[in-house]
This record gives structure tokens, sequence and C-alpha cells, in this order.
């Protein structure tokens, strides 16, 4: 965090500054304080105001500022040297958000959350509210749409200040809560342009006391007792006024608690006065609603106590709080956001969850010994009038916008012409930014992982790889790896580079999509490339893109799913091989590959070895599991008309399920004429094949198409559901895995969740995946499996076959979570060690 500089520079020229905040009649302690900074900030500037409405501000504004509508603010910006937003959470801030990306500027940032501010725009526009959540959030923010009130949730969940932040060329706050909640939410980066300037105590227009008193119907020796500021949950009202019914004073004739502040009229405001009413304290305990400065100071002098509670922060600081300090009165508090850093010895500070009792005690006690209120008031103006005084703090506020244009290297450089009618369209198009060009990126900035999922925009074939690919997309969009934001992306086939899959990502979640567009995606330092999706051509077209993304501090990183167009080339179309060596030659240029098992990881070690790439490039080999639980993986859904009939002949008899796309090292021909040998032998098993028509296997379809047993003992089942393929998993005796290889063989551990019995061809793949808790065979003959066959089914029926249930499957959440693991390991191991070259670089 920036310090400003100590020294007033005396020496600079009066500049000419834009204040854009609301003033009175303004219902917000912002429009209040900022009328009363104004004219100690005006012996620094020549300042205008910009108001976006009317102002009733007092002459001290007046006779030291000129107000200006937006309107004309953005006809005469090149006017202006410097520009200062005062943002907090009210609707009278709306029109700000808009302005600070058109002409940044510094941001006095009086609460953290200006979540209420932005959804005043949004509160009808859903579509722009879910975009606003998109931009300042991401995707998990998005899910809270879909709950009941959403739009009022996320509003109160998400603070939406991001690209305010982003935008300004410095930020003032008020405490160190909001310091915390700025790392909390945007993390450490956000700190670097941040300021602590303590707030300061507003002139409110003093009062006699007695005078006071007497003008709002107290007598000297009566107890009032004053709750200043707008009702809400958040202030901890109806907590007051249960201890308060709670304590001796309820049935006190002398003592009144008051409630100074307007409210919203809402449900929390009538059930406090509810409560009030049907208390025999009733008459005792008044609301006043909103005053004016005037009144204001009268309850301020007329107080003998003040409490101001706080719950659920929105990073503000309590402004009123400090009115009563200023004022002498002595004041109560919890030790709750910004008001746990005040001095316990001016304030009587409460636990922040303190029980009624604790609230109870601590008003009898300032009650009934008139001397402490006395020595506590005195401490807590003495402190205020020190710490928090408004010429010291416009003083601060000068430094820090000197500061902060002094930072934001190049100057500004403000459109010598801006219309009007361009800005209000700006909600509407999010026209180009006015202005201020900023060569910098945004900060805070956020990393993210670039997901490339190409294949699965183009056709979800409902593979083994696009089910991976789902269910990991699927998991990281829902909680993505820490300190990350994931956006999936995609390659066009027309032009070079990747674009985003947002209206992917809202299907996915099943999130309206009319806010999204699929804008080409820009990069920075510190983003991780993470090619998800086997997408071949797409990476080769784009290899200049992810070079040059490279070269600008992006990670790239790829899965590698297996190496078998290259290993068993006579498996697969003639240009596959070919592709795949394009591909991998491409992928071993990067930073990293993670592989779906432990086999593919020593296949690709290998293949670097024989293509000469093992020191090339410190390319990172490592694996992960996959998951097994297919409803977490974006599972279709539906059955056919005829599933009951065809859930039931698999149950009829005992039933050997093949699942997998039918291609050439799949082993259904061998399957298949193993089966016809066991059925002539008189052998009553069923065979059920769930895959989709595959390639280079045309004689093995015609033998499906037309087999004898097809409806009958031979099932075949193409494009079903996962939905219908769990059932099917549950209904079936045992899988049977007859490939000749394989990445990893997601049915050995979705069968084996469904407690399934396994029998697999002794491949390393299989051994790795399930262990002990398989069978297994050898051979490629329908001889020799037709044989494994009948010994599994012996042993089946003895109880002695291996038992899958032991076998360790992961969920997809786990997967998804060790493959974020196993990336950001090395991600940031290699930052490590760039960071310790670059040391030793520097000593040298």
């Amino acid at each position: 965090m920036r310090e400003p500089p100590s020294a007033h520079d005396s020496a600079s020229r009066r500049r000419r500054l834009a204040f854009v905040s609301p003033l009175p009649p303004d219902r917000t302690g912002v429009a209040a304080h900022s009328a009363a900074v104004l004219p100690y900030l005006a012996r620094h500037y020549e300042v205008d105001v910009v108001v976006d409405g009317i102002t009733s501000a007092d002459d001290r504004v007046f006779a030291n500022c000129s107000v200006r509508t937006v309107d004309e603010f953005l006809l005469e910006a090149a006017r202006y040297d410097r520009i200062v937003y005062q943002f907090g959470n009210s609707p009278c801030h709306q029109h700000m958000f808009g302005l600070v990306k058109a002409l940044p500027g510094l941001v006095v940032l009086h609460d953290f959350f200006l979540s209420r501010a932005r959804f005043a725009t949004h509160k009808q526009d859903h579509a722009a509210l879910a975009q606003a959540l998109y931009d300042c959030h991401g995707y998990p923010s998005l899910q809270t749409l879909q709950k009941p009130s959403g739009d009022a949730l996320a509003v109160w969940n998400y603070p939406l200040n991001l690209d305010v932040l982003q935008h300004a060329l410095g930020v003032v706050v008020h405490s160190r809560h909001a310091i915390g909640l700025t790392e909390e939410w945007h993390g450490s980066d956000a700190l670097a342009r941040m300021t602590l300037a303590p707030l300061a105590h507003r002139p409110v227009p003093a009062a006699d006391r007695a005078t006071a008193r007497r003008a709002l119907g107290f007598e000297t020796r009566d107890l009032v007792v004053c709750a200043f500021g707008f009702l809400g949950p958040n202030k901890l009202n109806h907590r007051l006024v249960e201890a308060w019914l709670g304590s001796p004073l309820r049935n006190h004739p002398r003592a009144y608690l008051l409630f100074v502040g307007g409210g919203l009229g809402d449900h929390y405001e009538k059930a406090l006065k509810r409560l009030v009413d049907r208390s025999s304290a009733g008459d005792r305990i008044r609301f006043t609603g909103w005053i004016d400065d005037d009144l204001f100071g009268r309850h301020l002098a007329a107080a003998d106590i003040a409490v101001q509670l706080r719950a659920l922060s929105r990073g503000e600081t309590c402004l009123t709080a400090l009115d009563a300090m200023a004022s002498g009165v002595a004041t109560v508090v919890n030790a709750h956001g910004s008001l746990a850093e005040l001095d316990a010895q001016s304030v009587r500070v409460l636990r922040d969850g303190f029980s009624r009792r604790e609230l109870a005690d601590a008003l009898l006690a300032l009650a009934t010994n008139p001397a402490h209120r006395q020595h506590l008031g005195a401490s807590a103006r003495e402190l205020v009038l020190g710490q928090h005084g408004m010429q010291a703090y416009a003083d601060r506020l000068h430094h820090c916008i000197e500061a902060a244009y002094g930072a934001s290297a190049p100057a500004p450089e403000h459109a010598s012409t801006t219309s009007a009618s361009v800005y209000r369209r700006w909600f509407d198009e999010a026209p180009p930014t006015l202005g201020m060009t900023l060569t910098r990126p945004p900060k805070p900035r956020v990393r993210r992982w670039l997901v490339d999922v190409s294949e699965l925009v183009r056709e979800d074939a409902r593979t083994g790889i696009h089910r991976v690919t789902r269910a990991i997309l699927l998991e990281w969009l829902r909680s993505p790896p820490p300190g990350y934001r994931v956006e999936p992306i995609y390659a066009t086939a027309v032009a070079n580079g990747y674009r985003h899959a947002r209206r992917l990502a809202c299907e996915f979640l099943e999130l309206p999509a009319d806010w999204a567009h699929d804008d080409p995606v820009e990069v920075s330092a510190g983003d991780v490339f993470v090619g998800l999706d086997w997408s071949l051509d797409p990476v080769h077209q784009n290899r200049g893109t992810l070079h040059a993304w490279h070269a600008r501090g992006t990670k790239v990183w790829f899965v590698v799913y297996d190496l078998l167009p290259i290993t068993l080339p006579h498996c697969f179309p003639p240009d596959m091989p070919n592709r795949q060596q394009r591909w991998m030659e491409a992928v071993s240029a990067f930073d990293g590959v993670a592989c779906i098992s432990e086999a593919v990881a020593d296949d690709v070690r290998h293949w670097l070895v024989s293509n000469q790439l093992e020191s090339a490039t410190p390319l990172a080999v490592t694996s992960f599991p996959l998951g097994a639980d297919l409803a977490e993986s974006q599972a279709t859904l539906g059955l056919p008309d005829d599933a009951a009939k065809v859930l039931a002949a698999i149950g009829a008899r005992p039933s050997f399920l093949m699942v997998g796309t039918v291609e050439p090292r799949k082993g259904h021909a061998q399957a298949l004429s193993a089966f016809e040998l066991l059925w002539a032998r008189g052998v009553d098993v069923n065979l059920v094949v769930v895959g989709r028509r595959g390639w280079m296997v045309d004689e093995v379809l015609s033998r499906l198409d037309t087999h004898g047993e097809l409806g009958r003992r031979l099932i075949w089942l193409t494009g079903i559901s996962d939905e219908y393929l769990e059932k099917i998993y549950a209904a079936g005796t045992c899988l049977l895995a007859a490939s000749i290889n394989e990445g990893f063989g997601l049915p050995l551990i979705e069968a084996a969740k469904h407690r399934l019995p396994i029998i697999a061809r002794d491949i390393p793949v299989f051994r790795e995946v399930a262990g002990p808790h398989a069978a297994y065979f050898t051979g490629n003959s329908a001889l020799q499996l037709a044989d494994s066959l009948s010994r599994w089914l012996a042993m089946y029926r003895l109880g002695t076959h291996p038992s899958s249930g032991s076998t360790v499957w992961s969920t997809w959440k786990t997967a998804a979570r060790r493959l974020a693991e196993v990336i950001s390991e090395n991600v940031l191991e290699e930052q490590t060690a760039s960071r310790s070259e670059l040391a030793k670089t520097s000593g040298a």
C-alpha cells in the first residue's frame, strides 16, 4: 500500500479539479461529507463539483466551487487536470460507474461494496446485472442468480467493484477493514495503488445542549440514548431494541431511546416498529425519520449516549460514530468492521458478536454513571478533533490525488471533444473508453485459466474425451483454482486466435446467455492456457498465437489423453498419426503436459526421448486421475421408450458390457467371436455393446447389424444418454474391457463405482486403474477370450471372482482439483525458479 508524500507542494499551480460526487439533498452520508470537505479542498484546486441532479448544498460549497451537470462535465472534460470520484453504496452513485470507465481518476471508496449503487442501474435489467457480476467476479457469482431472489442475493453477496478499482488511477479508503476486504476479494495486487486516509469528521451545526433538549421536548434529568443513521438489519437496530426492553431502562420513566435517521419503509423497518409498539416502553422509543443537518445537530447536542452497531459490514466507515464522538457523546460500538479500529479508551467497545445482556449492561453502566459518560465523551472528542480533522483530511486527499496522477505515466490525454450522447449510450452499448487510454494492464488484474474447449464448442460427440472435458470444465467453472478465474475459450476454423466461450459456459451452468458475447481473447502475464480438449488442428493452426502468448508471460499447458494414433497407427485413419505427431511437436515447445494416467505419462517421456526432444525444452510431464461419477460430467438425460424392456433383458441372464466407441483397438471383433463360441457351447449370456459407430470397422459393424442374436443375447446401444448408461451399469453382470490399449479406461472406474465386476485385457494402464480388483485375460484369439470368460463365469457362480468394490476411484471434483494442483504446482515452481535466477543475475 502506497503512502502519500507528507510535504505540501505549495509551489504547484492551482489545477482544475472535477469532483464527482452527490451533494445534499441526496440522502447519503457521502453527500454530506463531500459538502463538508469541498471548502478545504478548494484551497488546493479550482474545483467543479459534478452532480447528477439538483443540489441544495449550503453556501460553503457555492462560495468555493462551481457545480456542473454530468453532460456539462463531459463536454468540457479536456479542461480538467484532475478527477476525483466519491463512491458510496447508494443509488446516488449509479451514474459514476460509466464515468470512471470513460474518464479515469482517483477513486475515494467510502464503501467497499458498491453493489447496491450498481443495482439501481441493473434492477430492471437482469442481463446487465449478469454482465456486471461476470466482469467483477466471474462465473461462480452468476450461479447465485439461479437461487430464489437471486438478484437481491447477488447484490448482497458480491461487492461489484472490480472495474471501478481497475479504472481508478489510485484508490483512497478510510479503514484497515476496507484494505482487508480488498485483499480478500481481489488479492494483494489490488493494494498497490491504495492509500489509507482516516475519514474526517464533518462539522455539524452546533447547538446548545439545554436549548436542544427543550426544543426536542426533553428535560434536564432525562436520559437520551440515540442511534444515528439509516435503519437496517446491518445496523442491528433490533438488537438495540431487544437489549433496551430487557434492561431496567425499559421501565425508567425518564429514559428515552431514539432512532435518528430514515428508513426504507421496508419489511425490516415495519417489523422493528411493530416490536416497539407491542412493548410497554413504546412511547419512549421513538423514530425521527430523515432529518436535516440542523435537527441532526440538535439530537447530537441532546444525546447522553450514542449507540452505533454494525454487522455484515460492506466496508463502510461509520461517519455517524465520528459525529457522536466529535460532539462529546459517550458512544457504544461493537468490534465489527471499521468500528473495531476505534480507540477503546474513547468508546465503549463490545464484542463483535455481543449478547443482549452485554449491550444492556453497557447501557445501564453509562446511564448510571454521568461522570464516566463525561470522561468517555471528552476523550472521544479529543481523539476525533485530533485525528479526524477536515483540513488534515483535505490535505491528505490532495497528496493522494497528486501521487495518483504522478504514478499514472504517461499523463492522461483527455479527449478535446466529448459528446454527452456518447456517455448516455454507455450502459447500453459499452462504447470504447473515452478520454484516457491506459497503456498498463488494469489493476487489480485478474489472473485467468484460459481453458481450450474448441472441440466441445464445435461438436460434443459424447466421447470419453468429451466427458472428461465437460466434467472438469464444469467443476472449474463452479470452483476455480485458487487465485484464478476460469475462462473457457475456443479456436475457429476461419481465423487465427481464440475467442471466449461464454455462451457455452452459460449452457453448462444452466444460465441465461443474453448477456454473453464470445469476444476475442487477450492475455497478459500470469494467465495460464490449458488445452483441456484434444484439439489437434486448432493447436497447430494457432501455434503462432500460443507462442506470442507464451512470450508475454502466459503459461501454456496441455492435457494428453493418449498417444495411440502414434503408437497404434494401424488402428486410426491414415492422416491421424501425422496429425498427432504434429500436435505433440507443438505441445512439447511449451511448459507442460498433464496426462490422464501414469501409463500415458511414460509414453510421452518415451516419445520425447525417441524424438530427441527430452532436453529441447523444460517440458513438465505429470499425471492426474479421472473421475467416475457420471452425473457430475454434464450428464445427458432421457430414456428411450424401450428402456425398461432392454434393462429387463440385461438382467435376465449374465450380461457382459463393452462400453466405448466401436473402433479397431477396442476388441469388439474378438469379443463378438468369443461370444459366438460361448453361445455355440450352450452358455446363455448376453453381450451388451454400448458405443457409437467408429472408423475402420466396417466388417464388425456389418456383423453387429445383421447378427442373428441382435436384440436377443446381443444388445447394441448407440447414442444413449448418461442417465441410461448409469442404469445399464447397474443392471449388468460384468464389464468386459477388451481394448488392446487405452489412455485410461473410464469404463473401469465407472463400473467399479457401481460395484460391477471387471474382466480386462492385461495391459499396463488397466493394471494401473483397477489393480487387483479385476480379472485379467491375455491372448488375441476368440478361443482364448471365450475360455477366459468361461473361467470367470465359474468363479462368479462360486463367488470367488475379483470384486471391484475396493477399487480406488475419484470423483470429478477430485479429478478437477488434482489437475489444477499439478499445473499450479509446476507453474509456481517455475515462477519461483525464475525469480531466483533473476535475483542471482541482479546480485551479479
